[in-house]
């Protein structure tokens, strides 16, 4: 039974790398992971892995 829930686990789960170069040369680096929840494209994953994509987000909004 674990070996078949894994097998499904494996077709839906998906790694994502980050990596950011800040503009002091500082580099981020972080492996995360996403659930796909359905043909939408829907997908899950835990808020604290995007925290270092927002704050880059808010950078280039602010032009910095």
């Amino acid at each position: 039974m674990f070996v078949e829930a894994c097998e499904e686990a494996r077709l839906i789960t998906h790694p994502v790398v980050t990596n950011l170069r800040r503009l002091n040369g500082e580099i981020e680096a972080g492996v995360m992971a996403f659930v796909t929840l359905n043909s939408d494209g829907w997908i899950i994953t835990a808020g604290h892995l995007l925290d270092p994509l927002a704050c880059a987000t808010e950078r280039v909004g602010e032009g910095t």
